[in-house]
């Protein structure tokens, strides 16, 4: 009651006294009311604002005076639920710029009030008018110390960052780094929190061009930020996540062991961690799932146990422990583990379900009994989970990329056109939301597939185009990813057979040669060398590609004694230089150790070798046993076209007999 008094008898007293206006008394006591006002704001006590008006009463043309009250509501505004005090801070502020347009600290607050509204109701027109502001305070700030001009190209970042937002725009995002780049230029000592926003807008820049070169760079600002205070768990886990983002662009593992190391520093700093544990374990899934790590999966399992046990209701980790149990059983050859992974995941399979990754984590674990059982109806399962998950968030790259993989796995199975076609659909899908190597990678496999599959030369020319842009996303490839290397050569073979270019074949036998140097285990790498140089062979017709094509037959035979395949294509090399050759009895040579091969792979189950032991005793003039092994290679299906086998170089003796004729009027009768 007291203060109500006191302030009616200033007001009575103002009123009464009009020379109080330019008087220094007036002055003094306007400056009091100010300051009166402000401590009550800061309290929280809303009065201040009637001490404010009575300043301005007194001294209705005093500059300062706005300023000084726009900062105390600006204060005051900043707080939840006072947005109308910020509307207010701002109106003092266009005030100030009023009576003094060249009023550099006035422009510059009223762009931050301007901002900092945007930010509190979420209206992009309160940034907007926040540009035009700053673009003024900074024509005024010639003259400005230099750590007032670098906190105002600091807020000047701030404010495009918010607009790239908005926008998606990568010049926008150029135009932070600007401005950025500006504070710099003006302090060098800037408190975490400017670094901190510095490395996001690299990291978001750099996922958005995946440039790997942004990402290091943001990794340099974020250290910088912990580097002035290790405590905080927050700046960790964030270096941990660009570190994981970056891991999954170059395999390096370096980039795992550091981002490894992040985790574990955050997860020191922090009680409340199972969103980190669930960070950390993800990061151990995908690596242990690229390079079939078991140690990898069973440390994941055992960071989502760490967060299960700080929320037992928490799904993120409950979906990664279920989805490294399935890959960990599918590695180990344990079904047990497939068993408990569906057990854990099966729960949350709801009619009402709204979280995709509920979907695409049961549909994982699906997949995963797919491969352990080689079964192609779990795949097809795994696709409807995939596909509720879309059809609740269309856009998560990773349900289009489990697709394709889905699809693909059945394709290979079922040997159907229509799977092939949907898998390359997934994959395109995948790689028009997220560009990846791995991404890139499985569609380039799926269309060599597909394209051996169909006889198709586009196919394999759209395969070697996103071989070679999985190769530019993964520098060191040929060391982590042998395997990629091999399929990326066995598809220039076939496309080399397409257009008879000896310069595929040369490619592909300088990528295989570096895989046995690097990784002379590397599972039937002789034989894809063998076969890679029997074709080059036919194409240049040199002996001593044949000879080095037979070479890695033979080493291939003697680390699988059993596999039909490399006997069969062993047999064809010698038939090939069989006829190369200039002696007949070096030839016939050649053409019986064939024979021996092809007889040696039909024993061992396979059909198609009856076709060729056909031709090549076509070649030797033995009819009788030529017709003998068509009949057979017909009785098991393993004849290849009509057309085929009229073009067939190797059944020109067979051809003109009648024999060959009541042979294959008898197809053509039986397949109309």
């Amino acid at each position: 009651m007291q203060r109500v008094k006191h302030l009616s008898k200033l007001i009575s007293h103002v009123e009464k006294n009009k020379e109080l206006e330019c008087s220094k008394e007036g002055t003094k006591l306007s400056n009091v009311l100010v300051r009166k006002g402000a401590f009550k704001l800061l309290l929280g006590d809303r009065s201040g604002l009637d001490f404010f008006n009575l300043a301005l009463k007194i001294a209705p043309f005093n500059l300062q005076l706005y300023i000084d009250q726009g900062l105390a509501l600006f204060e005051y505004g900043s707080h939840d639920g006072n947005e109308n005090e910020l509307v207010l801070a701002g109106k003092r502020f266009k005030t100030a710029t009023t009576l003094n347009p060249y009023c550099f600290e006035a422009w510059h607050l009223w762009a931050n009030t301007l901002y900092f509204l945007g930010v509190k109701k979420d209206k992009s027109s309160y940034f907007l008018c926040a540009y035009e502001k700053y673009e003024q305070a900074i024509a005024l700030s010639k003259d400005q110390p230099s750590d007032i001009i670098a906190d105002l190209y600091w807020d000047y970042g701030d404010l495009w960052n918010k607009l790239a937002i908005i926008s998606e725009e990568i010049a926008d995002y150029q135009m932070i780094i600007k401005a950025y780049k500006k504070a710099l230029s003006y302090q060098k000592d800037f408190p975490p929190e400017f670094w901190m926003n510095f490395a996001n807008v690299y990291f978001v820049l750099g996922e958005k061009t995946n440039n790997i070169d942004l990402f290091l760079k943001a990794i340099i600002y974020c250290k910088k930020a912990i580097s002035i205070n290790t405590s905080s768990s927050k700046r960790w886990c964030k270096l941990a996540s660009i570190l994981h983002t970056l891991y999954g662009y170059t395999h390096d593992e370096d980039h795992f062991y550091q981002a490894n190391e992040c985790y574990v520093a955050a997860v020191r700093l922090t009680k409340s961690n199972k969103k980190i544990y669930a960070k950390w374990a993800r990061l151990l899934l995908e690596s242990g799932k690229i390079f079939c790590d078991v140690k990898k999966l069973r440390s994941c399992i055992e960071k989502c146990q760490h967060a299960y046990h700080c929320d037992k209701k928490f799904f993120p980790a409950i979906g990664i422990c279920a989805e490294a149990h399935a890959f960990l059983g599918t590695c180990t050859d344990q079904i047990n583990l497939l068993n408990d992974a569906k057990s854990s995941i099966t729960p949350f399979i709801k009619e009402d379900c709204q979280d995709p990754e509920v979907f695409y984590s049961y549909g994982m674990v699906l997949m995963a009994f797919g491969i352990y059982y080689k079964d192609w109806d779990y795949y097809y399962q795994s696709i409807e989970s995939f596909q509720k998950g879309l059809s609740i968030n269309c856009t998560l790259h990773k349900l289009w990329h489990a697709m394709g993989n889905s699809s693909f796995a059945a394709a290979l199975l079922d040997n159907d056109e229509k799977s092939y076609k949907q898998a390359c659909h997934f994959f395109q899908r995948a790689l028009s939301f997220k560009v990846s190597s791995i991404y890139h990678y499985h569609y380039a496999l799926c269309l060599s597939k597909y394209g051996i599959f169909l006889h198709k030369q586009n196919l394999c020319e759209l395969a070697v185009y996103h071989f070679e842009q999985a190769f530019s996303m993964q520098e060191h490839a040929l060391y982590l990813h042998p395997e990629w290397v091999v399929d990326f050569a066995m598809t220039l073979d076939h496309l080399a057979g397409f257009i008879e270019n000896d310069s595929y074949y040369i490619k592909a036998l300088e990528l295989l040669n570096h895989v046995l140097i690097l990784k002379p285990e590397s599972p039937h790498i002789h034989y894809q060398l063998a076969n890679v140089y029997s074709h080059y062979a036919e194409l240049s017709h040199e002996s001593e590609l044949f000879h080095k094509a037979i070479h890695h037959y033979r080493i291939a035979h003697q680390r699988n004694k059993e596999d039909d395949h490399i006997i069969l294509d062993w047999a064809l090399a010698l038939v090939n230089l069989g006829e190369f050759c200039e002696q007949n009895v070096e030839s016939t040579r050649y053409f019986r150790d064939a024979e021996c091969k092809m007889i040696q792979a039909a024993k061992l189950g396979n059909t198609h070798a009856y076709y060729f032991l056909a031709c090549l005793y076509s070649l030797l003039g033995e009819i009788k046993g030529a017709l003998f092994f068509l009949e057979r290679a017909k009785a098991f299906d393993s004849l290849p076209t009509i057309e085929e086998i009229f073009e067939e170089d190797w059944l020109k003796n067979l051809r003109n007999t009648v024999q060959f004729k009541v042979f294959v009027s008898e197809i053509q009768s039986n397949s109309k």
